[in-house]
C-alpha cells in the first residue's frame, strides 16, 4: 500500500505543479499584454508631437513661436487637443488670450495647422472669412500705431547730423551702419554683415550677409533677413563717396561689421548706441518725406531694398491716396 500512497501523493504534487505553471503562464500573459499596452501607449503620437515633427527643420525662432502659441491655446481647451475644438470656441479663446488682432491671428493659425495642414486638408470657408476679418483689424491697429509714431518722427537733418558725428568721432562701424540703414531702410537683422574686399573672399554668396567694400563698389548682400523666403538673395550698392570709402577702409576684413556682436541681442545693443533712432524711425522719417513730395517712385525703391511690397507700405502708412498722383 505504501508504494501506491506515494504514487497518489506524487500525482497530487505534479497536479499542483501543473496548476502553478498554468497560473504563471496566465499571469505572464497578462503582464506581457499589459507591457504591450504601455508600449503601444508610448508609440501613440500626440498632436503636439506631430506638430514638432512637421516643423523640425524650421528656424529656432519660428519653432519657439509656434510651440509657445500652441501651449497657450491648448491650456485653454480643457484637456482637448486643438483638432477637437470647433472654430467658434477657438475664436473665443483667441480673444480671451489677447486683444491684438495679430496675436489672435497667430493663435488661429496654430488651430488651423492642427485642423487642416497637418491633416492635409484645405482650410474651411468660415475660417478664411474670420482670418479676413482679423487682417482688417490688424491693418486698422497698424495705422493707429504708425500714426502715433509719426507724431515724433526724426527729421532728415537730424539723421544726417548724427552720421557726421559718428564719422568725426571715428566710429567707423556706426557710421557705415547709419549709411546702410538710411539708404536701404533695412531691418536690424540685416546688419549682421561680414566685411570683405572682394566677391572672391565670400565662401558662398547665397549664404549669410556680406559687405563687399573696395574702391570700385560698396555692396550689401543679404540672404538672412526677415522676408528672405519671399524675396531671396538681395544685393544693393550704396552710394559711393569719399566719407563712406574712408570709413570702410577702417573696417577689419573677414569680421562682422560690429566685431563681437555675434548674436541678435549683442547686435541690437550695438545698434542702439550707433543709430540715431531705431530702424523703424529711419523708415518713418522717409515716409514723412514721401507724404510731402508724393514721390511714389521712392516708395517702390524702399519696398525693393527693405524686402517688402509697395502694397504693404501703402496700407500700413495709409498712403493709398498717392496712387491717384501716378
Amino acid at each position: 500500500m505504501a508504494p501506491k500512497a506515494r504514487t497518489v501523493k506524487a500525482m497530487k504534487e505534479t497536479a499542483k505543479g501543473c496548476s502553478a505553471s498554468v497560473e504563471n503562464k496566465v499571469l505572464s500573459k497578462e503582464l506581457v499584454g499589459s507591457s504591450m499596452s504601455v508600449t503601444k501607449a508610448k508609440d501613440i503620437k500626440t498632436e503636439f508631437d506631430i506638430l514638432k515633427e512637421h516643423y523640425a527643420d524650421s528656424p529656432v525662432k519660428t519653432k519657439k513661436t509656434y510651440f509657445e502659441n500652441y501651449k497657450k491655446v491648448h491650456d485653454q481647451c480643457e484637456g482637448r487637443e486643438l483638432n477637437q475644438v470647433p472654430l467658434e470656441d477657438i475664436v473665443l479663446i483667441a480673444g480671451k488670450l489677447s486683444q491684438s488682432f495679430a496675436s489672435q491671428k497667430a493663435f488661429l493659425n496654430i488651430w488651423s495647422l492642427c485642423n487642416f495642414k497637418l491633416q492635409s486638408l484645405q482650410a474651411s470657408e468660415p475660417y478664411k472669412k474670420y482670418i479676413e476679418h482679423l487682417e482688417k483689424g490688424i491693418t486698422s491697429q497698424m495705422k493707429v500705431t504708425h500714426s502715433i509714431k509719426m507724431d515724433s518722427v526724426a527729421s532728415q537733418e537730424e539723421i544726417l547730423d548724427h552720421e557726421d558725428k559718428m564719422y568725426i568721432e571715428s566710429r567707423w562701424s556706426a557710421y557705415v551702419a547709419c549709411r546702410i540703414v538710411r539708404e536701404l531702410l533695412c531691418r536690424n537683422k540685416d546688419l549682421n554683415l561680414i566685411v570683405v574686399d572682394e566677391y572672391d573672399d565670400i565662401e558662398d554668396v547665397n549664404v549669410g550677409n556680406w559687405l563687399v567694400a573696395n574702391d570700385v563698389e560698396i555692396t550689401v548682400i543679404r540672404n538672412d533677413y526677415k522676408t528672405a523666403k519671399t524675396y531671396g538673395n538681395m544685393r544693393d550698392e550704396l552710394k559711393m563717396d569719399a566719407m563712406l570709402i574712408a570709413a570702410c577702409e577702417h573696417l577689419p576684413r573677414r569680421q562682422l561689421l560690429f566685431p563681437g556682436a555675434d548674436n541678435p541681442s549683442k547686435l541690437q545693443n550695438r545698434l542702439k548706441h550707433s543709430l540715431f533712432t531705431n530702424e523703424v524711425g529711419y523708415l518713418n522719417s522717409e515716409i514723412e518725406k514721401i507724404k510731402k513730395t508724393g514721390n511714389i517712385g521712392r516708395l517702390r525703391e524702399i519696398a525693393s531694398t527693405r524686402g517688402t511690397s509697395v502694397e504693404q507700405l501703402l496700407t500700413s502708412y495709409d498712403l493709398g491716396y498717392l496712387l491717384d498722383k501716378k
